[in-house]
């Protein structure tokens, strides 16, 4: 289907539901029409007391809008933070960073060792490999912090 996009204009074939030829089209689209919420002109940015500052219904409307959530979506603001609340109240994390590596290094640890991994020296062609476990020790406590970050910035769904 020849679809014209929604930033910059040009006509391409996409999907019925798309609205821009490319990510960076629908990225400077959302940039640009934020910047409009905010009642700043494009290209000027943000004072350091606007940054952080919650959005009023209006502008969560318009980024609803222009990001095309479901019309079906008529719970207000307050009726969707109630449900989050309650969703993430049922939610049982680990006490500390802390804990949920130690419980991670701890798997990573079990499962070396069910499949008879240790740090002797394994020859592999002409490559000698050492320190096995404890290399996916160490992988494992960074991947675990990495993700105990991304979980409390948002960024992953779950841990």
């Amino acid at each position: 289907m020849l679809k014209s996009c929604l930033n910059c204009g040009v006509e391409f074939e996409g999907a019925s539901q798309a609205r821009f030829h490319s990510d960076a089209c629908r990225k400077a689209y959302a940039r640009r029409e934020l910047g409009r919420m905010d009642g700043r002109e494009p290209g000027q940015s943000r004072t350091g007391e606007e940054v952080g500052q919650a959005l009023s219904a209006h502008q969560e409307q318009l980024i609803r809008d222009a990001f095309g959530y479901a019309a079906s979506e008529s719970r207000s603001k307050a009726e969707r933070d109630a449900t989050a609340r309650r969703i993430t109240g049922k939610v049982s994390l680990p006490l500390t960073e802390e804990e949920y590596v130690r419980r991670t290094v701890a798997e990573a640890l079990a499962y070396s060792v069910s499949i008879g991994e240790t740090d002797a020296p394994v020859k592999i062609g002409d490559y000698e490999h050492t320190n096995r476990r404890t290399d996916r020790l160490r992988r494992a406590g960074a991947y675990a912090r990495w993700r105990w970050a991304g979980f409390h910035a948002g960024e992953i769904a779950s841990l």
